[in-house]
């Protein structure tokens, strides 16, 4: 995401599931944004989902213990999350643990950078590009992008704890 160079430019450029929180220091985001802008031209959108920070740091995203369930009809399994959250670097730290019946427990690890909506908007806009619209729920409902969860159910333990953005290349 940093380095990536593919000698072209796009009418779409996606950054999703994530992908955007694994750029953990200012500088992997600010080389991330300038390869969204290298493949961008004037009207370019781009469409990303971050980790929402405010839902974590503010509301009530940050959860030490995640339990999961993987329920299908060819495989079954179980996952305890174990979460560390640095306030001030606002890196969330994952430590997962897979259980699937007659194996070996499966550990993961993995690290997010958590953005404020602030920082979104100041990374975009060095990129040269235009926020369009931000948005803390699938919806695509206005919101003060707290990560509050507004109505329904959240089947997918997602809502509010993500940004969902929309933003033009100048």
């Amino acid at each position: 995401m940093r380095t990536v160079r593919l000698g072209r430019r796009f009418d779409i450029v996606t950054c999703l599931g994530n992908a955007l929180s694994y750029a953990l220091g200012d500088d992997d985001l600010n080389d991330t944004m300038g390869t969204f802008a290298a493949h961008a031209h004037a009207g370019t959108l781009l469409v990303m989902d971050p980790l929402n920070a405010r839902a974590y740091l503010e509301g009530n995203g940050f959860q030490e213990r995640v339990e999961g369930r993987l329920d299908t009809p060819g495989f079954k399994a179980t996952s305890v999350s174990l979460h560390q959250l640095d306030r001030q670097t606002r890196v969330l730290k994952r430590t997962r643990t897979w259980h699937v019946i007659g194996q070996a427990d499966v550990e993961d690890y993995a690290e997010y950078r958590l953005l404020l909506p602030e920082d979104v908007h100041r990374l975009l806009e060095t990129a040269g590009f235009e926020v369009l619209d931000m948005y803390d729920n699938r919806e695509l409902q206005p919101t003060d992008l707290t990560g509050k969860v507004i109505t329904g159910s959240d089947v997918g333990g997602v809502r509010g704890r993500k940004l969902y953005i929309f933003a033009r290349k100048r």
